[in-house]
């Protein structure tokens, strides 16, 4: 029988998108593969013109999650993104570090519609981001989310990346906050050691459950596409648990409780 499992962190592929419009049927047939490995919901991240118009294809198999410019979003934008059903939105490559006081309206504004701020954390690459030539990696650190969560202990925060490769600090950080939550998604956690992973969530082999209970499955991989190559994350995750020695509840809680009770589905 196949776990129950929620992407915590998707996007799409270009490939469904054909002069500015979406083909439906395909994006339908996706659903059902994707239903059938197990996969019962995905949070998508992209523009929010992309995410809306997925929205009315797509029902409840998306958790829509709208990415922001937030060197330049207003608050006005912010909102009416969350009147239009949006779930959370996701700051990437911001021009000042994620604790600059300047984004603290922002964060404010998301709280209030009880929403979820996504934060992409640590190495960013250069391969499919070649825009932002501007960035430095230091401003999205672990360490600011934790400014963040002491000034705004009711936002929920996903801290996607697990802060690559400041692991230690993110370990820290997301353990320290009951309202940071976070994933090991992207293509270098899940290449590492298991020995790595046993060390930080179970050390000398004893399960540190703070530091593992608010974890969340997720790839970070094109969905809506011809290949999906998601067994390696489904293997990676299935032998974090093993290693660790989670329990059954504590693997339905990072498989997809935990982004249930972030999204308040």
């Amino acid at each position: 029988m196949k776990s129950l499992r929620i992407d915590g962190h998707v996007h799409i592929s270009n490939a469904i998108i054909k002069d500015g419009t979406l083909d439906n049927n395909r994006i339908r047939k996706y659903i059902e593969k994707y239903r059938d490995l197990g996969i019962e919901k995905v949070v998508l991240i992209e523009g929010p013109d992309i995410v809306l118009k997925l929205m009315d294809i797509c029902g409840d198999f998306i958790i829509p999650v709208f990415r922001i410019d937030c060197d330049n979003t207003r608050i006005k934008q912010i909102e009416s993104y969350f009147k239009q059903g949006c779930k959370g939105i996701k700051f990437i490559a911001p021009q000042h570090p994620y604790s600059d006081a300047r984004y603290f309206p922002l964060y404010e504004c998301i709280a209030s519609y009880g929403g979820v701020a996504v934060f992409h954390t640590g190495y960013l690459t250069h391969d499919n981001y070649r825009i932002y030539t501007n960035i430095n990696i230091l401003d999205m650190k672990p360490a600011h989310l934790d400014a963040i969560a002491r000034r705004f202990p009711e936002l929920k925060i996903l801290m996607a990346h697990y802060g690559n490769p400041w692991w230690e600090e993110a370990w820290k950080v997301s353990y320290s906050h009951p309202n940071i939550y976070t994933d090991l998604s992207g293509g270098t956690a899940y290449l590492r050691s298991r020995f790595l992973w046993k060390e930080l969530f179970a050390p000398d082999g004893k399960l540190f459950l703070p530091s593992f209970e608010k974890l969340c499955f997720a790839s970070d991989l094109i969905y809506f596409g011809d290949i999906l190559e998601i067994e390696p994350y489904f293997e990676f995750y299935d032998s974090l648990f093993e290693v660790v020695g989670a329990s059954k509840e504590l693997i339905e809680k990072v498989n997809h409780g935990n982004i249930e009770k972030l999204f308040s589905l």
